[in-house]
């Protein structure tokens, strides 16, 4: 629930900040403007959930490795801790990024041969002085830490899978949710990879494979985005039939008319709700 919160206001944020500023005509709207407080909130902002969702990643895997081998005590250690450890997570996600909070921030206009000379908008901010290398090196720390746990995690967690085989203790919504992190790690470090290699990209001779990631970017992110939600729907019987249970709900509300089929609707979509946690 959490994670899909922050991957739709991500995915606004983004859309406007990034996807749309490829486009001329809505670049011409928004750029130039004049360096702003309220943008570096924006610009902050964008940070903030892009550390949350892998700091989300490696909660997952951790949750998913000791819920295989210790099912009753982590149920109840992380129904206990879950509140604290989310605040936790969402003060940690601010910490690497917390000074863009105070900067300004604004859109510009480029235009050269690697954009065919067509005017696209690039969001960026005025570093404050002293930390104009700070967020570079922040980012490529909690990259490196973030993803190398959440991969061990998730390498430990199929170990722990092929344990409990051995012994025909292991059950199929356990691998299946398993399966579900490495979804998730892998869509998110796609994108990351895409993002940091046009980052970095700029001090490379050739700018075309800074630019070349800028463009991939969106779609690498729209995956990114999209991929908890059709790995939920590919690996859960349950979420599956919900969906396709609303889904036909709307199909007769547009093909009928009248108070009989007003309370089908209803009723077709306020079913008895199934434990989502049950693949």
């Amino acid at each position: 629930m959490i994670s899909g919160v922050i991957d739709l206001i991500f995915f606004f944020d983004h859309f406007v900040t990034g996807t749309c500023a490829l486009y001329s005509p809505y670049a011409r709207m928004i750029a130039p403007t004049t360096p702003t407080l309220w943008l570096g909130g924006v610009y902050f902002f964008g940070f903030w959930c892009a550390y949350s969702l892998d700091l989300l990643a490696l909660y997952i895997s951790i949750n998913r490795f000791f819920m295989i081998l210790f099912p009753i005590k982590a149920k109840l250690i992380f129904e206990q801790t879950f509140y604290y450890t989310m605040a936790f997570m969402a003060c940690l996600a601010a910490a690497p990024a917390w000074f863009h909070i105070i900067s300004l921030a604004y859109f510009t206009l480029i235009s050269n041969e690697y954009t065919n000379n067509i005017p696209i908008a690039v969001f960026t901010n005025v570093p404050i002085k002293g930390y104009e290398k700070t967020a570079t090196n922040n980012s490529v720390i909690i990259l490196v830490v973030v993803s190398s746990a959440t991969f061990a995690m998730n390498l430990m967690t199929f170990g722990g899978i092929m344990y409990k085989i051995r012994g025909h203790t292991i059950k199929k919504t356990e691998i299946k949710m398993a399966i579900y992190s490495v979804f998730l790690f892998l869509s998110q470090q796609s994108y990351t990879c895409l993002f940091y290699t046009g980052y970095f990209g700029g001090s490379f001779p050739d700018l075309s494979i800074s630019y070349f990631a800028k463009v991939i970017k969106p779609w690498a992110y729209v995956i990114f985005c999209l991929t908890p939600a059709v790995s939920l729907m590919c690996l859960s019987k349950n979420v599956r039939s919900i969906v396709l249970e609303f889904v036909k709900g709307r199909k007769i509300g547009s093909s009928q008319m009248g108070t009989t089929q007003i309370k089908t609707i209803k009723e077709t979509i306020i079913a008895p709700s199934r434990r989502l946690n049950q693949v």
